[in-house]
Formats: structure tokens, sequence, C-alpha cells
């Protein structure tokens, strides 16, 4: 059975709006913009070392997008571009609450060419898992499902253009549990030693039948 830790000992989340944040209700955007990526205004949640263009996302911090997810069990695709220096990661977070907090978590860490992800939620994240054939040395395209319908949520990762079960690099009915569903309505990144180029939410690459 797969092991799981808390966020506590492994990953902890120091993400705070701090001044930015504001009361929002379901649905509701949070914060004043800071910036932009592409066409998608984000709050910086970790200032870091972040440097911050309409471009991209570089080196380390965290933002959380302004474009809810509309509903707590909403099923959506995020269409990631990134670059990782060795030892780097880039963190989605999602079906969180203002402070990208319990949430569905998925850490993309590189060590040397390799990629490896790991999952989390419900205040616990799972061992990393390689993702085989994946050149983290490159420039990457990843592509994330969060079912957050299904109890525990339903994950699945591409690292190209062809969609289906059968194409995921990883699943997590397969490939180890979600430990949980996210309880909230925003998502965002978190960068260590990253760029990020395209961050794009959309609707679910794979549909259950």
């Amino acid at each position: 059975m797969q092991a799981f830790h808390t966020f506590a000992c492994v990953f902890p989340l120091l993400l705070t709006f701090g001044a930015a944040a504001c009361s929002a209700g379901n649905g509701e955007t949070a914060g004043t913009a800071d910036g932009r990526l592409g066409t998608n205004a984000y709050v910086v949640a970790d200032a870091g070392d972040l440097q911050r263009a309409d471009t991209h996302l570089k080196g380390s911090g965290a933002v959380a997008f302004k474009q809810p997810l509309g509903e707590l069990g909403s099923k959506k695709s995020y269409d990631l571009a990134f670059t990782l220096d060795d030892g780097g990661s880039v963190t989605l977070i999602t079906q969180a609450d203002q402070k990208l907090e319990n949430g569905v978590v998925l850490v993309f860490t590189r060590v040397g060419a390799g990629l490896s992800v790991a999952l989390g939620a419900a205040g616990q994240i799972g061992e990393a898992k390689p993702l085989d054939g994946v050149d983290a040395a490159s420039a990457l395209r990843i592509v994330v499902d969060v079912h957050n319908d299904e109890s525990p949520a339903h994950v699945l990762v591409w690292a190209d253009a062809e969609f289906g079960e059968e194409k995921a690099v990883f699943n997590s009915e397969e490939d180890g549990p979600t430990p949980g569903q996210g309880t909230g309505t925003f998502w965002g990144l978190r960068l260590a030693k990253a760029q990020v180029t395209t961050a794009v939410l959309g609707d679910p690459k794979f549909v259950e039948q």
C-alpha cells in the first residue's frame, strides 16, 4: 500500500495572501491582480525570488490564479509548460481554498533527466513516482486532469498531446490513489528553481464513459 506523509513533515505549503486576500464565496476570485501569465491574472502568494513577466514566471515563489474553478466538484484540465533546473520543481495546487491550502497537490520534480510526480490531498502527500520516458532536462509540456467530483479525486497526467486513460503517464486509479479530495475552488502554482511559460485552465481531457 502506498505510504502517505503529512505536508508538515514533507512539503509545507507556506502560502498566504496577506493584505491581498479578501473574503470570497464559492467561485469568487480573491485579491487584486498582481500580474498576468498570458491572459491569466494572478495574485502573488509567495514572492520568494520570483521574476514575473506576462510571458513567464521564473525562480522560486507561488501565485494563485484569479480564474476560479466554478464549483467544488469540478472536473478540469491544467495545461502547463515549464522548464526545471536540476533539483527544481513545479507544484500544481487545485481545488484549494483562497490560501491555496486543502487542495489536490501535484509536485513535479526533476532529478537529473528524470521527472517524478508526488500526489497529495487532505494534508497528506504520497511517495514520488518516476514518469517513464519523460526527459526533464528539456522543456516540458504537462497536462493534468483533476476530477474532484470523484472520491477520492481522480488525477491523470499526460506528457504529450495524446489524451486518453491508456496514454496517461500517471493515473491515480492505477499508480497510487489520491488521499482525498480538494475542498475549495481556487488553483495556483508553486515554483522552486523553475520557469513556467504556460498555465491554462480548461475542460477535462478524459471523460469517464
